[in-house]
């Protein structure tokens, strides 16, 4: 069975490539994709996908909000943020908005398949490389 995907991302090459992983290699199908914010939030509505994976850097409306948009508007829908910054800053924006996992882009041909399947499945997921520095932080897991 696939997932079924929205991607939020401004860059047309980027998209490709994350469709081409994430199909063909991943199990998924991308019913939707997204240039900004705004436009994931209403085809989050229209498409209701089992995951959402949001570019931290996304325009119109930050990461941040459209991943509680995304939330409000379609709750089953679970949010990987991908980013290439492994700042705990952005790791813990991404996780008080709701996210349920965080990539770094540098790993995601390795690490984007395996967050799609976790958080499909109910369960948080964080970039290898990110666990050392929230291993302390109980308080607020990814949901």
């Amino acid at each position: 069975m696939n997932v079924r995907l929205l991607l939020v991302d401004e860059r047309p090459l980027m998209r490709r490539r994350l469709r081409h992983l994430l199909e063909d290699h991943g199990g998924c199908e991308v019913v939707a994709e997204a240039t900004n914010g705004a436009e994931g939030v209403r085809l989050a509505q229209v498409h209701r996908p089992a995951v959402a994976v949001v570019d931290l850097m996304t325009p119109v409306l930050s990461n941040v909000e459209t991943t509680r948009r995304i939330l409000a508007q379609s709750p089953s829908t679970r949010v990987i943020v991908l980013s290439v910054h492994s700042d705990e800053a952005y790791i813990a924006h991404a996780r008080n908005a709701g996210a349920a996992g965080f990539v770094l882009t540098d790993s995601a041909d390795v690490d984007l398949p395996t967050a799609v399947r976790e958080v499909s499945e109910g369960r948080p997921f964080l970039s290898p490389a990110l666990r050392h520095p929230l291993e302390d932080d109980a308080e607020k897991p990814l949901r």
